[in-house]
């Protein structure tokens, strides 16, 4: 019977597929799984040289360790074979991790140990898998869209008409200057925003809570800028812009934190009227 609560998939680097727990009757099942707690925080010190104690110069979260157990309820040539093949290290893995309806992603592992004992040739085979996950934190298997919008209602009736039978407006879209996002992952996370433009614009001010990306540019209609705090890049109508352009050493700051974040999209004048905007995200998180 397969394990309701949890399970792992590997999909290795070439799309090719491993369930380390099976939905069929003859399949894998979890038997242990370690390693999806929050990773080991190693902290770094140097001695004061005058009075007591250390002073903390650094800390950093470990690479993640992850270790399986899977048995197999038959004996197969060919699926011992398969096994084999898919650990391969010549690739690499991401793990789709399924924890009571939660699902989390380690992606970009790497395979460390594959053992498949051939002590018995007429037991079920018994599989012990080890990955290292270098990033260490979890994320989640879709991204956040969100859109800097609001939707005013006009009217408290959901059917109301005008008297020679013609519907009236119930609600009207309007840009809101600034949005609230509240993010419950456990680690801070990055952010991608989208900015159509619709009319000419002067400059654009991106703020995330006390950071500010201030981008120097006349925009025209139709430009399309693209800005990614993960990756450090800001895109116009495909193409990198400038470093000249804007400020730079904030774009890594742009990150959404634990709780309320506050965020707004701007041009000089302090307005939002003259262009779209999406923003995504993707939760991270230290361990299940």
């Amino acid at each position: 019977m397969a394990n309701n609560k949890l399970s792992i998939r590997a999909v290795r680097s070439d799309g090719e597929i491993f369930d380390y727990e099976s939905d069929t009757q003859k399949g894998w099942h979890l038997t242990k799984i370690e390693g999806l707690d929050f990773p080991n925080l190693e902290i770094f010190t140097e001695d004061r040289g005058f009075g007591n104690g250390s002073i903390i110069t650094g800390k950093r979260k470990e690479a993640r360790d992850i270790d399986l157990k899977s048995r197999c309820s038959f004996t197969s040539k060919s699926e011992r074979e398969r096994v084999i093949g898919f650990h391969n290290n010549n690739y690499s893995f991401d793990l789709y991790i399924n924890y009571m309806g939660i699902l989390r992603i380690a992606k970009g592992c790497e395979l460390k140990s594959s053992k498949c004992p051939t002590d018995n040739i007429y037991a079920p085979l018994n599989l012990t898998v080890g990955y290292i996950h270098p990033e260490s934190d979890l994320i989640s298997n879709e991204s956040t869209n969100v859109g800097f919008y609001n939707v005013d209602p006009m009217w408290h009736v959901t059917r109301a008409y005008t008297p020679n039978g013609g519907s009236l407006v119930f609600g009207v879209i309007s840009q809101t200057l600034n949005k609230y996002i509240d993010y419950t992952g456990s680690e801070n996370t990055y952010i991608t925003a989208k900015l159509e433009m619709n009319e000419s614009v002067v400059g654009m001010n991106i703020t995330v809570n006390d950071k500010t990306l201030k981008i120097n540019h006349s925009f025209s209609v139709g430009d399309i800028l693209v800005v990614d705090s993960e990756w450090k890049q800001v895109e116009l109508n495909g193409v990198e812009m400038s470093p000249n352009d804007y400020n730079g050493e904030v774009l890594p700051e742009l990150i959404l934190t634990f709780g309320d974040n506050n965020i707004s999209f701007l041009d000089d004048a302090g307005d939002n009227s003259g262009f779209s905007t999406d923003l995504s995200y993707t939760g991270r998180y230290g361990g299940l």
